[in-house]
């Protein structure tokens, strides 16, 4: 059975709503005898596009994030990363998080398992570099050194879209689809999932808005 989401308002985001509606849907196949063939639609990741004002979040950004975080795993990005320069980026960053710490958003954090050093130490070097800061681009572009590449070309130079020193792309790319993918989806199973199966209340159509 299909069942069309409840009014919006503006300060509840859709993805909110969508995911809650995909948890009851999984968890109402979780209930059925046969559950071999579950389609599972919940949303494991969300990526947070900040503009690159160099400032801070804004009020909205905040109040968004906080909502998103509570449900879905959530990923801050900041947006065009080569409009600021390195120092500048650096700085923003920094400020962000401050931000994120003082207002309790919950930000997806790689897990780290000690009993392997490397992946250790990688978890370690995501987790530092969040928020991310890329750079989109399918154009290629060819650097002064002679290299093609995918990337941004300027008066000063090239913006290279998958070189570290550039932006984190690579670094998003990894957490997403390389090394912490199952991670993800463990995240959404353990804490947003669970936490609602355990309280039906709150998925109920008639009442969850209340609950974001």
């Amino acid at each position: 059975m299909t069942r069309s989401l409840p009014p919006l308002s503006p300060q509840i985001p859709f993805l909110t709503v969508f995911n809650l509606v995909q948890h009851e849907s999984y968890m109402r196949q979780e209930q059925q005898p046969k559950r071999q063939d579950k389609i599972d639609l919940r949303v494991h990741a969300c990526l947070y596009f900040i503009r690159p004002s160099g400032h801070t979040l804004r009020p909205l950004d905040i109040e968004v994030m906080k909502r998103l975080g509570s449900r879905v795993n959530l990923i801050p990005v900041i947006a065009k990363a080569d409009t600021l320069s390195p120092s500048d980026l650096a700085k923003f960053k920094e400020r962000i998080r401050k931000v994120i710490a003082a207002q309790g958003i919950k930000v997806f954090t790689p897990p780290i398992d000690e009993d392997d050093r490397q992946a250790a130490d990688h978890a370690r070097d995501l987790t530092a570099a969040m928020p991310f800061a890329v750079i989109g681009s399918d154009k290629d572009v060819q650097t002064p050194d002679g290299r093609v590449v995918k990337g941004r070309q300027y008066l000063w130079g090239v913006a290279e879209v998958e070189n570290e020193d550039h932006c984190d792309f690579k670094k998003l790319r990894s957490l997403l689809i390389r090394t912490h993918m199952l991670d993800l989806i463990q995240t959404t199973e353990d804490q947003h999932y669970e936490g609602l199966s355990h309280a039906p209340s709150s998925l109920s159509f008639g009442g969850y808005v209340d609950h974001l």
